[in-house]
């Protein structure tokens, strides 16, 4: 007992200490009208979570009381619920491992003692810690396994709080669809509940993920609302961060100066207010990206100095990567090219390790700019190339996330119809029952009427026939309505299946284009550019490996175009076989001849197997041009001295040509993408030649034509055996 009065004579004396602030003073009348103890911790546990945030030490210091107190007595709820809360203070004071050490020993209570409320809170606070820790798939883990918990539970308040969260780890991720169902999801529970604190953050994440889609004008109206919504709650106030998203917007991808400054300065004016010194890093980067967009670049370096000045920017590679760049192409501007590239390496190296293209598309052009000052073309010509080549791969994800965008707003679509469709129904079946309510009370009444009301029941019996039967009929006209719905519905579901098919076809023709013919082209024009404006300047030997460059890359461009076209024709129909007797030695013969140079250059060995008195009916051409690519395939692929082997058999009724080289091979779990058009694996040869990734799937195409196919055995390092078989 004695140890009980101390600590409440302790928690007294802490509890004066704060006393007058705002909400500690509503909680300590509370805890003073309480009348037993365990009351008390619960009342002393809730001024330590309202303290948790602006003096995390002061409510350490309450939690452990109450912690100890807990113990002594067996009280587990207490026990739980302050280990929990020091988890959320070492949160806010940013220690997170030991946040994560105290979650972890409240969740193992929890499953020990079956406190699922608690296990549901908890499990959610670990999903959401984890994402601060960078640990993605625990954080998913643990998100998951909360949302279970409260389905379980039928706990809706918690499970909106989890699927927001969980709409923002799949946004964070890139599964943007799912991100806003379950964001969507959240809003409707959200919404239905009045959980009027959750709804302003559903609708600030929603705006976020549309910001991410680039679709500016339906993100500033979820902003807006979400502004909105703040302002008329007294609960929540998140405007430093949606201010700060607005700046963004209005610097990024609305760009509007005088927007951008008014949000900047409400966001430097609340992180004042709330001690957040994040938000004044990431107004000074907005505004420096501002003012450089404008070309007023010395106020740009200003603000971009503000930013490499903060003690948080070590810790935070999205905005450490931002700033250095942004410095060294404002230094570019202001003619300081050597500190500028000391920034932009500095900014790169951050910039890969986080995967962040579009500060690596902006280095990448800072240092063509620099290297074309300096005179290095060659490795100008090369940072072009590659800023060129990021620049088609930040377009091509932004073209994803626009058809990801699409998707979601026509699945919603589809769902609110359907939503419509079941009310209707909804409402007809509520018709029919009230109609049968009504007529059923009738026929009741009508037994008890006196005979004198015989006629009457027999007439509203009639009448109830009557409207059974233009019931009926009216529900064979909704069950044919349903049916020719359905059947529409699954038209469109084959329309939309083939219109997927038809667009990887296109992507697959578009991903070639953009980058196996334009990137040729590019560096050729690059080079020429530069031939063409400094070749006074340059020696002839210089000249000459820039004139060699362009010869081998339009060599590899013809080699590519003629292969697309090739590919083309099979693709859609146009390349028809067209069969003759042919001498199987001859063509073998020809197609030896073709690659002699190639083989002989590279010391290899070309050895030819089979009968020499084989005959086939089929195209020579389509055969000639599929042997030669294989051929081909073997030189480049096989080492220099190497071995090379194309036989010819009849085996089972058919003819089989076989090119066996012992060459550096495939890997197993790549060889089923090398005939796929949208196969992103491509090598280059022994001797560093060049490849397409087009010409094996010509040559499967071509084979189809011909009525038979390729096959494949291949050992990495130890060489392939590539076959065309034809039926004879």
């Amino acid at each position: 007992m004695t140890n009980k009065y101390l600590l409440i004579v302790f928690l007294f004396i802490f509890l004066s200490a704060v006393k007058g602030q705002d909400p500690v003073d509503s909680l300590w009348s509370l805890f003073e009208q309480e009348q037993n103890d365990t009351a008390r911790i619960k009342r002393l546990l809730d001024i330590a979570y309202s303290l948790s945030r602006t003096q995390p030490d002061s409510s350490l210091a309450l939690i452990d009381s109450c912690s100890r107190w807990s113990e002594r007595n067996s009280f587990i709820n207490g026990t739980v619920r302050a280990l929990n809360l020091k988890g959320v203070c070492y949160w806010n004071m940013r220690q997170l491992e030991e946040a994560e050490t105290e979650y972890k020993k409240a969740l193992q209570l929890c499953r020990k003692y079956n406190l699922t409320e608690r296990r549901r809170s908890i499990t959610n606070n670990m999903g959401i810690l984890y994402h601060q820790l960078g640990q993605t798939e625990l954080e998913g883990k643990y998100l998951d396994t909360a949302l279970t918990l409260c389905r379980q539970a039928g706990d809706s308040a918690s499970m909106a709080k989890v699927m927001y969260d969980l709409g923002n780890f799949n946004s964070r991720i890139g599964k943007y669809a799912e991100g806003l169902e379950y964001l969507l999801l959240a809003k409707r529970m959200a919404e239905n509940l009045a959980l009027n604190k959750l709804i302003v953050y559903i609708h600030a994440g929603i705006g976020s993920l549309f910001s991410t889609f680039g679709n500016a004008d339906k993100a500033l109206e979820y902003y807006n609302q979400a502004v909105k919504l703040d302002l008329a709650n007294e609960e929540v106030d998140i405007l430093t961060n949606i201010y700060n998203n607005l700046t963004f917007l209005y610097t990024q991808s609305k760009v509007n100066a005088d927007s951008a400054i008014k949000y900047s300065f409400l966001t430097l004016e609340n992180a004042r207010s709330f001690e957040l010194p994040y938000y004044t890093l990431a107004v000074n980067i907005n505004m420096g990206s501002l003012y450089y967009k404008q070309k007023e670049y010395r106020k740009a370096m200003v603000y971009f100095r503000k930013a490499e000045k903060s003690p948080l920017i070590k810790d935070l590679l999205y905005e450490s990567a931002a700033t250095l760049t942004n410095i060294g192409i404002t230094m570019i501007k202001l003619d300081k090219t050597d500190s500028a590239r000391y920034y932009l390496d500095r900014g790169m190296e951050i910039s890969k390790q986080i995967e962040a293209l579009d500060f690596q598309k902006l280095a990448y052009y800072s240092y063509y700019q620099l290297d074309s000052i300096k005179g290095k073309y060659l490795s100008a010509s090369e940072n072009f190339r590659k800023m060129v080549q990021l620049h088609d791969s930040i377009q091509g994800l932004k073209a994803r996330n626009r058809i990801t965008e699409l998707q979601i707003m026509y699945g919603l679509e589809n769902k609110e119809k359907e939503n419509q469709q079941l009310a209707t129904q909804n409402e007809l079946k509520e018709k029919i029952i009230r109609d049968q309510k009504y007529l059923l009370s009738l026929i009741i009444a009508g037994l008890v009427i006196v005979a004198a009301l015989l006629i009457i029941v027999i007439i509203y019996s009639r009448k109830l026939r009557k409207m059974n039967q233009e019931l009926r009929l009216k529900n064979d006209k909704i069950v044919r309505q349903t049916g020719e719905i359905q059947e529409k519905n699954r038209e469109l579901t084959r329309q939309k299946n083939d219109l997927q098919e038809l667009n990887a076809e296109k992507d697959k023709f578009f991903s070639i284009v953009s980058h196996d013919l334009r990137n040729p082209f590019q560096s050729m024009k690059g080079l020429l550019e530069i031939l063409h404006g400094n070749y006074k300047e340059m020696d002839d030997a210089s000249r000459q490996r820039i004139l060699q460059t362009l010869l081998t890359s339009s060599h590899n461009t013809y080699e590519l175009l003629d292969n697309l076209l090739m590919w083309a024709r099979a693709s859609q129909g146009k390349l028809s076989s067209q069969p003759e007797e042919i001498k199987v030695e001859s063509l073998i013969t020809a197609v030896s001849d073709l690659v002699r140079t190639s083989v002989e250059n590279k010391e290899q060995t070309l050895l030819t197997e089979g009968e020499s008195s084989l005959t086939i009916r089929t195209d020579p051409q389509l055969v000639r041009i599929i042997l030669l690519n294989l051929l081909t395939n073997a030189v480049k692929f096989t080492p220099r001295e190497g071995k090379i082997i194309l036989s010819t058999k009849r085996e089972g009724g058919k003819l089989i040509f076989c090119i066996t080289d012992n060459g550096i091979g495939i890997p197993q779990e790549k060889q089923s993408e090398l005939f796929r058009a949208g196969s992103e694996f491509r090598r280059s040869g022994t001797e560093k030649e060049p490849g397409t990734g087009l010409g094996l799937i010509m040559c499967r195409e071509l084979a189809h034509i011909l009525g038979g196919m390729i096959t494949l055995e291949s050992k990495e390092n130890e060489g392939s055996k590539f076959c065309l078989v034809l039926n004879e």
